[in-house]
């Protein structure tokens, strides 16, 4: 395995701390999931808002060749560079992907800037990584937005095949791809969410995926909302 970039890297980005990187592993790993994507008629997917649909109840009906990827994403190891680069202890995997696994946007679609879900069975979600499982990218209506709370710093990543993304889950790292997707093909990425016990002190209200121009502070997840977070 790569090592993940330095503590000092992830809290120099902006607009908030973050990681751009590659899939450390084989990228064997990702075609395999690529040539096994479950076609439109499948269904295991799940329709959301925009033209986005995650598959599997939770993302538990995956192909079978995800199973390789998630164990690799949840592996000591793994969850280990992620506690080291970030400085978060006790990072936990979520073994059922709630909200999480094979995400799609068909053509048309977007998703708007939102902020996600911050709680789980008493947890305090604490990061997201995005893997991006697409060979062909052929503009920008499909880059993965990150900016400030204020809107006025703003990272853009194109999703390209192999392209690993590690931010914070908090109330200011909104993020999305808010541009109708232009392409004559869907987006297809892979999501997975780490958790950890909350801090001594630590004062969190639950919050649901929230979107542009929602109220930050509403409480309770909800299922649906904690599937249509990526």
């Amino acid at each position: 395995m790569n090592p993940l970039p330095t503590h000092a890297d992830w809290l120099a980005e902006i607009p908030f701390p973050l990681a751009v990187t590659r899939w450390p592993w084989d990228m064997g790993t990702l075609e395999r999931i690529v040539a096994a994507w479950p076609g439109d008629d499948d269904p295991g997917w799940t329709s959301h808002r925009a033209g986005k649909r995650s598959y599997g109840p939770d993302g538990a009906a995956a192909p079978t060749v995800v199973q390789p990827f998630v164990e690799r994403l949840h592996s000591p190891e793994f969850v280990a560079e992620l506690s080291r680069m970030t400085g978060i202890a006790d990072l936990r995997p979520d073994p059922r992907l709630q909200g999480g696994g094979l995400h799609e946007i068909a053509p048309g679609g977007r998703l708007g800037m939102h902020v996600d879900f911050n709680m789980l069975d008493g947890l305090v979600r604490r990061l997201n990584v995005l893997v991006y499982l697409n060979h062909d990218v052929p503009d920008i209506t499909g880059d993965l937005r990150l900016e400030s709370d204020d809107g006025l710093s703003v990272r853009r990543v194109s999703p390209q095949m192999g392209t690993m993304v590690v931010f914070g889950t908090t109330e200011a790292s909104w993020h999305g791809h808010p541009l109708p997707l232009e392409w004559d093909h869907s987006r297809r990425s892979f999501a997975a969410y780490y958790y950890s016990p909350p801090k001594p002190g630590e004062n969190l209200r639950q919050r649901s995926t929230v979107y542009r121009g929602e109220d930050k502070h509403k409480g309770g997840i909800g299922e649906v909302r904690a599937k249509e977070a990526t």
